[in-house]
C-alpha cells in the first residue's frame, strides 16, 4: 500500500470517530450539573418613583367634638405640607377608650398613633405595645416640657409619650353655702371634723331647705380619681392624690364619715361636670372635684360664687395629662413623629388652651401671656413630681379599686368591705 493511501485511510478513520464516537463519550447533551453555590441575590428594582408612595396613618384619640374639629384642621394643614402622608383620625368614646386601644394593641391592630391618658402610658409600654420616643426630646424640647408631665412617661430609661396638655383636677366649693354659714373671710375645712361643723352651720343658717335636699360632696360612679383628689384636700391625706395605697390606712376616719354621709343621702353620685357645676352655683352642693377646663371659660362670672381649694404649694396635683404615643406596629415611625411634632407645637398648644381651657404641655407657650386665669402659679405646678409612682401595675390597681369604690357608692358593700379589699 502506498504511503499516500495510508494517510488518507487514517484521516478517514479520525473523521469517523469525531462524527460518531465523541457525542457518545460526552453523554446526552441535556444533563446539566446542579449549581452548588449560593443563589445569586435578587437585584433591587426599587425606583425613585417607589420612594414616593403614599403613607397611610391611623390616629385614635378620645376628645371633645370641638377639640376634634381643631385637630382635623391641624391635620389638614400637615398633610397639605406632606402630600405623601395621609392621616385618618378616629375619635373614640371616652368610656371605653382604654379597653378598645388595649385590645387592639393585643391583637396587633393598634393605630399608628394613640392619644393616651398619662397614667396608661407605662402600662402600654411595659406590655410591648409602644415605641419609645426618646429621639423627639433632644435639646430644647426636653427642657421645654414640665417635669411633672414627663414623670409618668418614663419607663426602663426611655420616654414613651409626647405630652399634649394637662387638665388639673381641683376641689371646688360653693361660695353660696360658705357665705350662708357666716364665714367671712370664707374658710374651707381642713379635715373631716371641720367639714361636719361646716355642714351643721350651713343647715342652721338655711331653714328653707331640708338637710336631705343638700349634698355635701359629689363623686362619679365609675371613677376613683374624684375621691383621691377630694381626700387630698384635707390635711393628713398624704398630700398626693395618686397615692392610692395610703388612702385607707391614713384616711379610715374620712372614709367612715363618708359612709355615714352616704347612708344619710348626703352624697351626690354624678359624673357630669356640667351638672356638678350647676349644683355648686345654685347652692345645692357644697364640694366637688372639677377639671380646670370646666372653670376656665367663664371664670370671671364664677368669681364670688365658687372657691377653688388652694392646696399647699408642695402638694402635687392630679395633672390629668394626655400624651401622644407611637404604636410598636407602625410602619411609618418617622412620619408619625412628624405629625406629633406638628400638632404639639407650642403655638398650637397655646391656641388649644384658649379654645379648650387645658394647660399646654410646653413652657414656651406661657411666655407670651399668662394663660392661667384661676391661679397665677397653677401652671408652674406642672413641674412637681408625684410621690406615687405610676408604674406598669398602677392603672390596673386603679381599675380594681375603682370597681370596689363604685360598689361602695351603690351600696353593694359597706365601709368595712371597702377597707378590707382595697389594694
Amino acid at each position: 500500500m502506498s504511503r499516500k493511501r495510508y494517510y488518507i485511510m487514517l484521516l478517514s478513520l479520525l473523521m469517523l470517530f469525531i462524527v460518531v464516537g465523541f457525542p457518545m463519550a460526552a453523554g446526552p447533551t441535556n444533563r446539566i450539573a446542579k449549581w452548588t453555590g449560593a443563589e445569586p441575590e435578587k437585584v433591587n428594582q426599587t425606583t425613585a418613583a417607589d420612594e414616593n408612595i403614599i403613607k397611610f396613618m391611623d390616629v385614635n384619640v378620645s376628645i371633645s367634638s370641638s377639640e376634634f374639629a381643631d385637630l382635623q384642621k391641624l391635620t389638614l394643614d400637615f398633610t397639605a405640607k406632606h402630600p405623601d402622608i395621609k392621616v385618618k383620625l378616629v375619635n373614640l368614646p371616652a368610656g371605653d377608650t382604654y379597653e378598645r386601644l388595649k385590645q387592639g394593641a393585643l391583637l396587633g391592630e393598634a393605630p399608628d398613633i394613640m392619644l393616651l391618658d398619662n397614667s396608661w402610658v407605662i402600662d402600654f409600654a411595659a406590655s410591648g405595645y409602644l415605641k419609645n420616643v426618646d429621639s423627639m426630646f433632644a435639646g430644647e424640647t426636653f427642657s421645654d416640657v414640665p417635669a411633672g408631665l414627663l414623670q409618668p412617661l418614663k419607663w426602663n430609661s426611655f420616654l414613651w409619650g409626647v405630652p399634649k396638655d394637662a387638665d388639673p383636677l381641683l376641689t371646688v366649693w360653693s361660695a353660696v353655702l360658705l357665705k350662708g354659714a357666716g364665714g367671712e373671710p370664707l374658710s374651707l375645712p381642713h379635715n373631716i371634723s371641720e367639714l361636719e361643723l361646716l355642714a351643721e352651720a350651713i343647715d342652721a343658717a338655711d331653714n328653707n331647705k331640708t338637710p336631705e335636699s343638700r349634698k355635701w360632696a359629689a363623686f362619679a360612679p365609675d371613677s376613683l380619681k374624684e375621691l383621691l383628689v377630694w381626700a387630698s384636700a384635707f390635711q393628713g391625706a398624704d398630700g398626693d392624690p395618686a397615692n392610692m395605697a395610703h388612702l385607707p390606712s391614713k384616711q379610715e376616719e374620712l372614709l367612715r364619715n363618708l359612709d355615714s354621709m352616704r347612708m344619710k343621702g348626703m352624697l351626690l353620685v354624678e359624673a357630669d361636670s356640667s351638672r356638678l357645676l350647676d349644683h355648686l352655683l345654685n347652692g345645692n352642693l357644697l364640694s366637688a372635684v372639677l377639671p380646670l377646663s370646666k372653670l376656665y371659660a367663664n371664670w370671671s362670672s364664677y368669681a364670688g360664687k365658687l372657691v377653688v381649694q388652694n392646696q399647699a404649694s408642695e402638694q402635687p396635683l392630679w395633672l390629668n395629662g394626655r400624651s401622644y404615643t407611637l404604636s410598636a406596629k407602625t410602619k411609618w415611625p418617622q412620619e408619625a413623629k412628624a405629625w406629633i411634632e406638628y400638632v404639639t407645637d407650642p403655638l398650637h398648644q397655646e391656641a388649644a388652651f384658649i379654645s379648650s381651657g387645658k394647660l399646654p404641655a410646653r413652657k414656651s407657650a406661657y411666655e407670651a401671656k399668662r394663660l392661667d386665669p384661676i391661679s397665677a402659679s397653677l401652671h408652674e405646678r406642672l413641674e412637681q413630681l408625684t410621690q406615687a409612682r405610676m408604674d406598669a401595675n398602677w392603672h390596673q390597681q386603679y381599675i380594681r379599686n375603682g370597681q370596689l369604690w363604685g360598689r361602695w357608692l351603690n351600696g353593694e358593700i359597706g365601709v368595712d368591705g371597702l377597707l378590707d379589699q382595697w389594694e
